[in-house]
């Protein structure tokens, strides 16, 4: 009598095969998914940290800008308050992360800042111009002086050395003098456009110097020390009634 087929095991099954492919590829897919989570969360993290340190430098710029706008009616040259802007290009890491309310106080944040410096840029286009007509204007001064002091000189019979000494004394004096009262920004003779003075004044009377306390920047603060797990827990807390 033939003996009769062996029953092949559950082990040895294509089924069981069937299971564990199945399993490796969803493990393989888990393990690739948390890698990019990961990796998505530390890139958070980082453009979080780097916008709040703008931010906060920012905000102390802009104090140093409204004291000077402010005290003095002047806009400083070498003043600005957003040298590097990462909000623009990382803000859509954090649309779920932060309401509306808070990201618009963010972009205005950032927005005013941007302007302020565009008013500061501009500005110093008449602070090159008029150094530049001071300077000529030095020059053309300084000529007339040297055409007075060669024709007393080609007169003089005695004293040569002590004509080239006063000519010397009253140049350097003059131009000391010319240049103290007539190149500061606060002289009344140095041109500036009142236009972007009172721009740069109402920026400064309008954007939020505070914002460090605002709900939005401790949102920030949040996402820049947030681990991925506890990202994925407060995910499932938030989630645990649909899952």
């Amino acid at each position: 009598m033939q003996e009769g087929v062996r029953q092949e095991s559950f082990y040895q099954s294509e089924f069981f095969t069937t299971i564990i492919s199945c399993l490796v590829t969803i493990a393989v897919g888990l393990v690739a998914y948390i890698i990019y989570q990961k990796r998505r969360n530390d890139t958070k993290r980082d453009a979080a940290s780097t916008v709040l340190l703008e931010i906060k430098n920012a905000q102390k710029h802009l104090q140093t800008a409204k004291e000077s706008i402010v005290k003095d009616k002047l806009i400083k040259e070498d003043v600005f308050v957003l040298p590097t802007s990462q909000w623009e290009k990382h803000k859509y890491l954090f649309a779920r992360d932060l309401n509306s309310d808070e990201l618009i106080e963010i972009n205005s944040f950032y927005e005013k800042c941007r302007l302020y410096d565009e008013i500061v840029r501009y500005n110093n286009t008449f602070f090159v111009k008029n150094e530049e007509q001071i300077r000529a204007n030095l020059q053309a001064a300084l000529a007339d002086y040297t055409k007075s002091y060669l024709a007393e000189l080609s007169n003089a019979n005695t004293h040569v050395d002590e004509i080239k000494k006063q000519y010397k004394n009253l140049i350097d004096a003059f131009a000391a003098q010319f240049m103290e009262e007539v190149t500061s920004p606060k002289s009344q003779y140095f041109y500036m456009p009142q236009k972007t003075l009172s721009d740069a004044e109402a920026i400064v009377h309008t954007v939020n110097i505070n914002i460090t306390s605002t709900k939005a920047y401790e949102s920030l603060q949040t996402i820049s020390t947030q681990t991925l797990r506890t990202r994925l827990f407060n995910w499932f807390s938030r989630n645990k009634e649909r899952i």
